[in-house]
């Protein structure tokens, strides 16, 4: 347990922007145009709806000019972005934060080095006439409220109402102003372009509110809404002050500026860190990732609104700032090792709780709604076992059973009609794969297709997903006694298993393969999933020589960044993200994705440990590799996570402008390979696998209602339980036991 702001400054840097309260509420848009100005006016998301712009800042003289604002530099961490300027005669210091409840703050602390001056900080908006509800417009002391219709994220015509208060410390005038506004020209946050300029009285805003209210010239128009508050500045004297926006699906009546708003974020995230494990180690990668994807996580949490009954987690920013079923048990993999429980099994009771009457699970669920289509395949079964591994709990295993097991019902029923024991796929977005030859194999129109369903395959990592949900479920059946369940669920996962070994395993190519649907001959296509096999107990020693033949080959999946989603030596491949010759937003012939990464690498443990102690140097080979790639030019100090990154190179999709995309988990190796800590049924044991560290100590691990502690430092290794040394070697093994 940390207990510091650690994690904080060590994520300190300076070309970082991104900021959330952790409840659905995320400043995070890809490409600002207006990240060095004061405030939020890039926009921001509250849960999947987009409210752009938000708000800006402006500090005016008398005469109503804005004091133009040279930014000196910008730093960020979790908490805040401060940026310092430099203006006439001041030197200022801007902290922008977002605390939880949808707090946008903009905090300053203005130095004056000349003589007395009267200025005014003004905290301004300016949103599309037709989108503001002209009657929510209130203003009250140091208020500014009203309510504007937003678009989904996703640009597919849904549309929401938010509920907004502009907010100051000390307000000594407002106005709510109507403009009409050329289509032609964007919304900036210039000053000089308000119709304040032209009702600037005594240094401040006079309180006033014209707005047309029917009929008029028919176009485009702003609504231009701001609160004004005075400040005496003496020579050689400072200033503090603060402004923002509160935003949030409902209206709070008692919305205000809380205290010194940045320290609270700092708090408010010091907390987090001190709920979740603290790693240090003599590996800058491992260091600085783990509170980074620490960060990342609570960046997209949601917290309970409309069908999100529980707190759950978004699968990563903008139009991905929902509940997604294709990222959500990786979620539950990661957050599991919170101290609380409760957002790990969120992220799956989310889904348990909004199942489609067939069985199946929506493959996105937003705050008011469901997907109409969507469907993404899960390891379901397995990240239920995982988040009970670490905080037992026989009621939430009995509370998943039900709807795991409608789930398989609903696959044996439409996805295996031909009881096989192998699934189809039948659209290339249910895999999240898009562009793949996987697909076009057996259709050669399958890249055109979005949740249409007119594919068919047999799929190696569908039917690896299953062989994990029926195993589950037979676990939990007989958590519950129920012996007649046991036997069913082994005997759908026993079919699985030996349908794989049979029909998807190609013993002179060394590879499972997918199948054609209507012949059952293997596709041959090479793709990374080709491996998922090897998380489970499918595979023995007959499957080893093909999987270190062709995983380890450099002209296959060995790349200098492995490992890519489609084999190198595929005539579809592409590193540069190009599919038929045309660069694309989510390919996967070729680029490498954290989301299979994050697989392979715990394929390759499991085998490890079961089969191949040889493996383990190979597993933390590519989880090195894994961790470097996530790092703009190799420099620790610069973690980041995009959907997919080249082969190559190593370089991100930064064109998508999404970073702190959580569609994999790394936390989860780090804790499990790179400091050996792995729960057993009796307790656990610490066995690093060899990752090249000299040094590395983690705090605050959970376990079954304890906390452990593990040092390693070379070979000797040290494990306390709840503040008591428990164990001590130095062969870099232990195994412990938990009364």
């Amino acid at each position: 347990m940390s207990g510091t702001i650690h994690e904080l400054d060590l994520l300190r840097r300076a070309d970082k922007y991104y900021l959330g309260g952790g409840d659905g509420v995320a400043f995070a848009p890809p490409h600002p145009l207006w990240i060095d100005q004061p405030g939020f006016w890039d926009g921001v998301h509250v849960y999947m709806w987009a409210l752009r712009p938000a708000f800006t800042v402006s500090i005016v003289d008398e005469a109503g000019r804005a004091v133009p604002l040279q930014l000196i530099r910008r730093e960020w961490t979790p908490a805040e972005v401060t940026a310092h300027y430099e203006a006439d005669g001041l030197s200022l210091r801007e902290r922008r934060s977002v605390l939880a409840g949808g707090l946008l703050t903009s905090e300053w602390l203005i130095s004056n080095y000349e003589a007395a001056r009267e200025l005014a900080l003004v905290v301004w908006t300016a949103q599309e006439g037709g989108d503001v509800a002209r009657d929510s417009i209130l203003s009250q002391a140091g208020r500014l409220d009203f309510d504007v219709t937003v678009s989904d994220a996703q640009l597919r015509g849904e549309s929401g109402m938010l509920h907004c208060s502009l907010l100051a410390e000390q307000a000594s005038g407002w106005c709510a102003l109507e403009s009409q506004h050329m289509r032609a020209y964007p919304n900036t946050p210039r000053w000089e372009t308000t119709p304040f300029v032209d009702h600037w009285r005594d240094c401040t805003l006079p309180n006033l509110q014209h707005l047309r209210t029917t009929g008029g010239e028919p176009g485009r128009t702003l609504i231009y809404m701001g609160i004004a508050q005075t400040l005496q500045l003496h020579p050689g004297s400072d200033v503090t002050c603060a402004a923002g926006m509160r935003v949030g699906l409902n209206a709070v009546p008692t919305a205000s500026l809380p205290t010194e708003p940045a320290d609270r974020s700092a708090a408010e995230w010091a907390g987090y860190y001190h709920d979740a494990p603290a790693l240090s180690t003599s590996d800058p990668y491992v260091e600085h990732y783990f509170p980074y994807r620490l960060y990342g996580l609570r960046l997209n949490f949601l917290d309970p609104a409309g069908l999100y009954s529980v707190p759950t987690c978004a699968e990563g920013t903008e139009y991905f700032h929902c509940a997604i079923s294709y990222s959500a048990w990786c979620h539950a993999r990661e957050l599991r090792w919170l101290h609380d429980p409760a957002r790990a099994r969120g992220v799956l009771r989310t889904f348990f709780r909004n199942q489609r009457e067939d069985g199946s699970f929506p493959g996105a669920i937003y705050v008011d709604r469901l997907h109409p289509t969507a469907n993404y395949f899960a390891d379901w079964g397995g990240s239920v076992l995982a988040v009970h591994e670490v905080h037992p709990d026989d009621a939430f295993l009995a509370e998943s059973y039900g709807p795991l097991l409608r789930f398989g019902e609903h696959m044996n029923a439409e996805r295996d009609r031909e009881e096989s024991g192998l699934y189809d796929v039948l659209d290339p977005h249910e895999t999240g794969q898009e562009t793949m030859s996987r697909y076009t194999v057996v259709d050669a129109t399958a890249d055109t297709y979005h949740f249409q369903y007119k594919l068919r395959l047999k799929g190696i990592d569908i039917s690896t997903y299953m062989y994990r949900l029926w195993r589950a479920l037979a676990i939990i059946a007989a958590q519950q006694g129920d012996a007649q369940s046991v036997r069913t669920c082994d005997g759908f996962a026993d079919r699985t298993a030996d349908a794989i070994r049979a029909r998807m395993w190609d013993a002179h190519a060394g590879m499972f393969f997918d199948l054609h649907p209507d012949s059952f001959a293997r596709t041959g296509v090479r793709a990374a999933v080709c491996f998922y096999p090897y998380l489970t107990d499918i595979v023995d020693a007959s499957h080893l020589a093909g999987l270190t033949r062709n995983l380890f080959d450099p002209a296959q999946f060995w790349t200098p960044f492995p490992v890519p989603s489609t084999a190198a030596n595929d005539e579809t491949f592409s590193p540069d993200a190009e599919w038929k010759q045309v660069r694309q937003n989510c390919t996967w012939n070729g680029r490498v994705w954290p989301m299979t990464n994050s697989h392979l690498v715990e394929a390759l443990g499991v085998t490890a440990l079961r089969l191949a102690p040889e493996l383990r140097a190979r597993a933390a080979e590519l989880l090195a590799a894994y961790l470097r790639m996530l790092f703009f030019d190799g420099d620790p100090e610069r973690p980041n996570c995009f959907e997919h990154y080249s082969p190559l190179t190593g370089r991100p999709c930064v064109y998508r402008g999404l970073d702190d995309y959580q569609h994999s988990w790394v936390n989860d190796l780090i804790i499990r390979y790179v400091a050996g800590f792995r729960p057993t049924e009796a307790g656990f044991i610490v066995d690093p696998f060899p990752c090249d560290i000299d040094r590395l100590e983690l705090r605050g691990i959970p376990l079954r209602g304890s906390f452990v502690d593990v040092a390693i430092n070379g070979s000797h290794v040290t494990a306390s339980v709840n503040g008591h040394e428990i164990a001590r070697s130095a062969e870099a093994l232990i195994e412990v036991p938990l009364k």
